[in-house]
């Protein structure tokens, strides 16, 4: 029997090759979030259809808004807010049975290092993707009970950009020239890192961090 996966954001970048890494490993992808008329996140019975037995529950949706704090509107940081977090809230609650169901299931969201190296005017992207790594750490305390695990994927720069993100070549070029590997993130070694995790790869972890970053946060070599 197939094991069941409900992947938000499956229509983007990295949510396509996790999809793709999820089928080799044998999973049902949820065919609800990866159509073209998928409920908006925000709505209100946006997971009213959630599968009965969910193996894996993936939050990979979210913008970004490049601005300066002073000069950023109301509307533009709760937009960031309400798909970053309030829309990965609302689905792990309403995924909370279905997990329970699978009596051995994973929570997966998609963090940043911008968590820890904050850049310049995200403050709205930063502070979305903080919470989101606390609410896998507090999921981790009341649901491990349930057989339930909790993962936070910090990620690095990744090779292909979020769609609300302005490729800056200048950035990225000098970000791969300080990176200990040389390399930025794939979509693929990170989507497999994802499906491996939701394959029960390890059952003793929950409720921590993995930084995906070729070790360009641990760089702090000034040459």
């Amino acid at each position: 029997m197939k094991k069941k996966a409900v992947v938000i954001g499956a229509t983007g970048n990295l949510g396509r090759e996790i999809c793709k890494e999820l089928r080799k490993l044998n999973f049902d992808i949820d065919k609800n979030w990866i159509s073209k008329k998928r409920p908006n996140v925000l709505s209100k019975n946006a997971f009213k259809k959630l599968p009965k037995k969910i193996h894996t529950a993936i939050y990979v949706a979210g913008i970004n808004k490049v601005c300066p704090f002073n000069e950023i509107s109301s509307e533009d940081f709760k937009k960031v807010m309400d798909i970053n977090l309030t829309g990965a809230i609302n689905f792990f609650k309403s995924a909370f049975h279905g997990l329970k169901n699978a009596k051995g299931s994973n929570c997966i969201v998609i963090s940043s290092i911008m968590v820890t190296h904050p850049y310049p005017h995200r403050v709205p992207y930063a502070i979305s993707k903080s919470a989101l790594e606390t609410l896998m750490k507090c999921l981790c305390i009341e649901w491990g009970k349930y057989k339930i695990s909790t993962h936070s994927i910090r990620l690095g720069h990744l090779s292909g950009l979020m769609k609300t993100t302005k490729t800056n070549p200048k950035l990225l070029k000098n970000v791969k020239s300080i990176t200990p590997l040389k390399k930025l993130m794939s979509t693929k070694e990170t989507a497999k890192y994802i499906a491996f995790l939701s394959d029960g790869a390890c059952e003793s972890v929950s409720g921590g961090v993995t930084e995906m970053d070729s070790g360009y946060t641990s760089n702090r070599w000034p040459f």
